[in-house]
């Protein structure tokens, strides 16, 4: 393979559309959780609350060949408040690729970020390139930290078509697997309780008060104010729809929902969700909420992330949810990532919590 110039730098103006553009061509199969627009990369990097994100590129003269972002986010890690952020955009040209240009980009946005002052630094990389984070990059994998990808088949026909190659056998047993999965778990319907859920465009002053009442519960969760979640859900340039359930007037828990595509599946997704002070009731309810949505829309299936040990997951497999895939975590090995890997203690993680979506 030839070689190319290639030089690894921060941001220009114009690099987002460059970026754009270079995530596009791994969207092979047209699946939609996020924007890759430039405008995405505009509020992920330049509007955080808590401080400016890192942005990286390759130039090759004037080509951004590679990219790698971290954003910056608030963390309660064992008691106290830690800025730390999120590694992401890893991607590189396939024409460019085993060149170092993996290496180089997310070396450079640690090294930014730590001076920058971010103290713990963590991500959800896929298959390709969670081994070279793990061996060239001096990242540690969280293997006490359990978070998997759940599902719930609202369409198996649909689902099956695409996986089998009889359209006739794949449409006769989803619609076996269809009429028991029903049988078995029925989807679920808000019950009369004291919660009262509303659509909300922006989240209330109140959502910080159940916030700080609720965090000491957990030794890993991302900071949940009102301006972050403002931030993240509402000033994102993605739709999303947001759910409150209240009790006495109080916020009880919320629920996230987005609409995306996985190949040629219509899928809903539920990005984010807390219940303060867990009742199994609230979490359902919300769910709920969130299935009417995802009929309405004519999902063909509805997917999720929970830690595995929570009693977040514990219902959603309870309702049904069938789990696909564990979820890696990795997080830089300097002294806090270093404790952190060694007795992670109770987390919080959604798909909300990474640039999944």
């Amino acid at each position: 393979m030839s070689k190319h110039n290639w030089d690894a730098r921060s941001f220009r103006e114009g690099d987002f559309e460059k970026a754009a553009h270079l995530r596009k061509l791994f969207n092979e199969d047209n699946s939609d959780k996020r924007s890759g627009e430039a405008k995405y990369y505009h509020w992920k990097m330049l509007t955080n609350p808590i401080q400016k994100g890192v942005f990286n590129v390759a130039d090759d003269h004037g080509d951004v060949v590679g990219l790698t972002t971290i954003t910056p986010k608030s963390i309660w890690i064992r008691g106290s408040e830690n800025i730390g952020a999120e590694i992401g955009d890893t991607f590189t040209d396939r024409r460019y690729q085993r060149q170092g240009i993996f290496t180089t980009l997310v070396d450079m946005s640690r090294e930014s970020a730590i001076q920058s002052g971010i103290s713990f630094l963590y991500g959800t990389p896929n298959n390709q390139s969670l081994p070279g984070y793990l061996a060239k990059c001096n990242f540690l994998p969280l293997q006490k930290v359990f978070v998997d990808s759940l599902i719930y088949p609202l369409n198996p026909q649909k689902i099956l078509t695409g996986k089998m190659q009889h359209p006739l056998f794949s449409k006769l047993l989803g619609l076996i697997i269809s009429k028991t999965y029903g049988v078995i778990y029925p989807i679920p319907s808000k019950k009369e309780s004291e919660d009262d859920i509303t659509l909300v465009d922006e989240f209330p002053e109140s959502i910080s008060d159940a916030w700080i009442k609720s965090c000491v519960n957990y030794d890993w969760v991302l900071n949940r104010t009102k301006t972050y979640l403002d931030w993240r859900f509402f000033k994102n340039p993605d739709d999303y729809s947001v759910s409150i359930s209240w009790e006495n007037k109080i916020p009880s828990g919320y629920l996230v929902s987005k609409l995306g595509t996985w190949g040629n599946l219509t899928v809903g997704y539920v990005a984010d969700f807390m219940v303060y002070n867990y009742k199994k009731r609230t979490f359902r309810n919300l769910l709920a909420n969130a299935f009417k949505y995802f009929r309405d829309a004519n999902c063909d299936m509805v997917a999720t992330w929970a830690v595995r040990d929570s009693e977040h997951h514990k219902t959603l497999k309870k309702m049904g949810f069938i789990r696909y895939k564990n979820v890696p975590i990795i997080c830089y090995a300097n002294e806090l990532g270093k404790k952190v890997s060694i007795n992670p203690g109770r987390w919080h993680f959604t798909m909300a919590d990474s640039d999944n979506i």
